[in-house]
C-alpha cells in the first residue's frame, strides 16, 4: 500500500497547488504532473487503487486544464499535454 500512499501524497500536493491558484512555473507544474504520472505508472497491477486516490486523480485533470488557461498558448499546451498523459496512464493502470 506504500505506492498508494505516495501517489496520494503527490496528487494531493499537486491538487493543493492548483486550487490555490497562485502563479506557478510551467516547468515546475509539468514536473509535478510527471511525478504523479510515474507513481500511477508504477502502481502494482495486483493492487486496486483506493477510492480516495482514484477520486483525487480524476480531479487533477480538469484542475490542470483550468490552470493551463492562465498561461500563454505554448505553456498551456505543455500543461494540457502533461494532463493528457496523466489521464492515459490513469486509465491504463487504475
Amino acid at each position: 500500500m506504500e505506492t498508494a500512499e505516495q501517489l496520494m501524497q503527490h496528487a494531493s500536493e499537486l491538487l493543493a497547488i492548483l486550487e490555490q491558484g497562485a502563479p506557478f512555473s510551467p516547468d515546475d507544474l509539468t514536473d509535478l504532473v510527471s511525478h504523479v504520472e510515474v507513481f500511477c505508472d508504477h502502481f502494482p497491477a495486483s493492487e486496486e487503487a483506493p477510492r480516495p486516490v482514484a477520486r483525487m486523480l480524476t480531479e487533477l485533470v480538469p484542475a490542470l486544464d483550468a490552470v493551463s488557461q492562465k498561461y500563454g498558448p505554448r505553456d498551456a499546451s505543455r500543461i494540457q499535454d502533461a494532463a493528457g498523459a496523466l489521464f492515459v496512464v490513469m486509465l491504463e493502470k487504475l
